[in-house]
């Protein structure tokens, strides 16, 4: 299971293979929304009805299966037959047999352990990053504001102005009113 998974992390975030070239993965957590599409296929690709990774947990179903009817030869179960007692659904078993799953077990716990810290540190990344994005959001949205605000107290000071010299030339032109001017 553990290459499905790898291929599966390799598509997502991406590797450096032996000749450190660094192949870039489908999800990018600093803009998870950009290529969406792809990475939400390339999970579904590995875990949906014909996905590799849905395969390869059905072949360790029948992988399991066998195992069990060698098991049941020897008048052995590899499963819990409803007793209560961990210890009475595993009596029988071969120490060899117990190291083989005491492994599985261990790789498995690994790579849980991988995944949630690989999960861990992008959800943080990818918060940190829209803290960020909101801070400088508010910032824009803040001067926008000011410069709106400014804009429209100016427009204001002209219309007043327009009026004041609208007023003048119809008071120059009805001769009701002399307006003289200075050139210097």
């Amino acid at each position: 299971m553990q290459p499905l998974f790898d291929r599966l992390r390799n598509q997502l975030f991406g590797y450096t293979d032996a000749n450190g070239v660094v192949h870039k993965g489908s999800f990018d957590a600093s803009h998870p929304d950009s290529n969406k599409e792809q990475w939400t296929s390339d999970i579904s690709e590995a875990l949906g009805k014909d996905g590799y990774i849905y395969n390869g947990m059905e072949a360790s179903k029948v992988l399991f299966d066998q195992m069990e009817s060698i098991a049941e030869k020897s008048n052995n179960t590899l499963l819990n037959n409803g007793s209560s007692s961990t210890s009475s659904s595993i009596k029988g078993i071969t120490e060899q047999t117990a190291d083989i799953l005491a492994s599985y077990l261990n790789a498995i716990r690994a790579d849980v352990s991988v995944i949630r810290q690989l999960q861990g540190g992008k959800a943080t990344e990818y918060m940190d990053n829209m803290s960020l994005m909101a801070q400088s959001q508010v910032q824009y949205q803040s001067q926008i504001a000011a410069n709106t605000l400014r804009n429209a107290e100016a427009a204001e000071k002209i219309g007043t102005s327009c009026d004041e010299i609208l007023y003048l030339f119809r008071a120059v032109t009805n001769d009701t009113k002399m307006v003289s001017t200075k050139v210097r």
